[in-house]
């Protein structure tokens, strides 16, 4: 290899950038995978791009080289909650202070919830 030259590697992309990058986004990955949040059946994708064009008038001596790493992962799964309102007042109550149980009838199959906070059954799902 001539002096003052070095092969070009994904290491020496960018004086290391494109490693740098590469690795921030497998960090983010693993994130998303640990995020109880997210579908951890879903595939994650992670690339590096490299694209090499010629610079015009410098047949074979001058290229620009472009790179990108990018990250496709899954977003949040959708949040499910119940919902109740006073139907005098249309203000929801504070779910906080609510804790339920479910009670399920094997004679009929009727699953009712129980709020606990005050001893009531709320009816039947």
């Amino acid at each position: 290899m001539p002096d003052g030259f070095r092969k070009l590697t994904a290491e020496t992309l960018g004086n290391g950038e494109a490693i740098s990058q590469l690795n921030e986004e497998l960090d983010r990955a693993v994130e998303n995978i640990l995020d109880i949040n997210k579908d951890p059946s879903v595939t994650r994708k992670v690339t590096l791009v490299v694209k090499i064009t010629p610079v015009k008038g410098k047949e074979r001596q001058e290229y620009m080289i472009e790179y990108q790493a990018d990250s496709k992962l899954p977003s949040d799964a959708a949040g499910v909650q119940p919902l109740f309102l006073n139907r005098e007042t249309g203000y929801v109550p504070n779910m906080e202070q609510m804790s339920f149980e479910e009670s399920f009838d094997e004679e009929t199959g009727e699953v009712t919830r129980i709020n606990a906070s005050n001893g009531g059954a709320e009816g039947t799902k």
